[in-house]
């Protein structure tokens, strides 16, 4: 009995000392931010902090209200901003939720991106798994301020675009915070992040009635990758030249391939399967790379009469994908080392890996021997299927 009675008296004096979280703040005293955008005009930064409807998601309004809703105040610092921000916003922003950190291509190119990645890597309540963008030719204000179809909230739909894209395109990279961090501060990589731009009119484009148009005068739309050097911005690749950097690095889950076949006809591939393997050599005292690059594909779409039951004619096609992804890593490997001097495939961190006292020998002058190292690519194509006719009906209608 004196046990059971010292155990309860025990509870009890612990169950004075227990409480809820000390920290805890009640949902409907909290606006959920979506998405950031940061701009820097001068010496201050331009914070846009796009804002969620809770009425209107929860379908308690009648489609009246928008969804969304962006507010931008400035500051010294990003943190500043966002505090500023409580002048206009009744409620205390929450970071915990953003799908999106959309920086203003300006600041990446004159300031840098690294003092503003500071405050979201360092603030307890964001969380990394959002996708990082660039803002080509435009502040991310603006196009923060573009209401979009589909989903009913704009930073949602290009997470989701840009995700759907990767795995189905493969001419963009989504890039969570985690990832780009450990890009900039590697000695033997460089950051590339995807750019996203304003397509249509700006002024129309964040009025409730673009919504309700069947062809929206403005949208946003994802676009070529941003080039890095160390933490600014310093050019971009083309559409070709994002899936030649995707397949060296390994990215390219699906895609489609067009290849010129006879005369004006085309040849649609739908690749199904890559894989990529980054090798460092040793010639002379000089680093090498050898990219050896897989691809598995299905014919999808031709627009000329072939017989596909011939198996020479597969070995045609084969070697011409061959041909052609070999121009689009070549493309993009130039486009790197020629004009940006930038090494965005982690070249560096293959030679570092696979033969370290290489790498210390020449990583104090990596930029001038990323210029000049020897890269060879080789690809190797498989077609396995051509759908459900061998012989096309083309030819009968012509």
């Amino acid at each position: 009995m004196r046990k059971k009675m010292s155990l309860l008296i025990i509870i009890i004096f612990f169950i004075n000392f227990l409480g809820g979280c000390w920290s805890n703040t009640e949902l409907t005293q909290m606006s959920v931010a979506s998405a950031i955008g940061v701009d820097k005009k001068g010496e201050e930064y331009i914070v846009t902090a796009q804002l969620i409807n809770p009425d209107e998601i929860a379908g308690a309004m009648s489609g009246t209200q928008l969804s969304v809703y962006t507010y931008r105040t400035t500051g010294k610092t990003v943190f500043e901003a966002l505090r500023k921000l409580t002048l206009e916003v009744p409620r205390k922003i929450y970071l915990g939720h953003i799908r999106l950190l959309l920086l203003g291509e300006e600041l990446a190119r004159e300031d840098g991106i690294a003092e503003t990645l500071d405050f979201f890597s360092r603030d307890h309540q964001v969380r990394s798994d959002f996708y990082i963008l660039i803002a080509k030719n435009s502040m991310a204000t603006e196009v923060l301020n573009i209401l979009t179809p589909i989903e009913k909230i704009p930073a949602d739909k290009l997470y989701n675009s840009l995700d759907t894209a990767e795995k189905e395109w493969g001419g963009v990279h989504g890039i969570y915070l985690d990832e780009l961090i450990s890009q900039l501060v590697s000695e033997g990589k460089e950051a590339a992040l995807t750019g996203i731009f304003i397509k249509g009119d700006l002024k129309t484009g964040d009025n409730i009635e673009n919504l309700r148009q069947s062809a929206i005068s403005a949208n946003v739309q994802l676009d070529s990758m941003a080039v890095f050097q160390g933490d600014r911005l310093i050019g971009w690749l083309n559409e070709t030249e994002n899936k030649g950097y995707n397949a060296v690095i390994g990215n390219i889950k699906s895609s489609i391939l067009v290849l010129p076949f006879k005369e004006d006809d085309d040849l649609t591939i739908e690749i199904i399967k890559t894989k990529s393997n980054i090798k460092a050599k040793e010639k002379e005292g000089k680093p090498k790379i050898e990219i050896r690059f897989k691809l598995e594909g299905n014919i999808e779409e031709i627009t000329s009469a072939v017989d596909l039951e011939n198996p020479e004619l597969f070995t045609q096609i084969e070697k011409r994908a061959e041909e052609e992804y070999t121009k689009l890593i070549n493309a993009s490997i130039k486009k790197a080392q020629k004009e940006f001097h930038s090494d965005i495939f982690g070249f560096g961190e293959v030679i570092h890996r696979e033969n370290p006292q290489l790498w210390n020998s020449i990583k104090k002058n990596w930029k001038t021997n990323f210029e000049n190292l020897e890269i060879e690519v080789y690809v190797d194509a498989s077609i396995k299927r051509a759908g459900t006719m061998k012989r096309s009906f083309i030819g009968e209608i012509k």
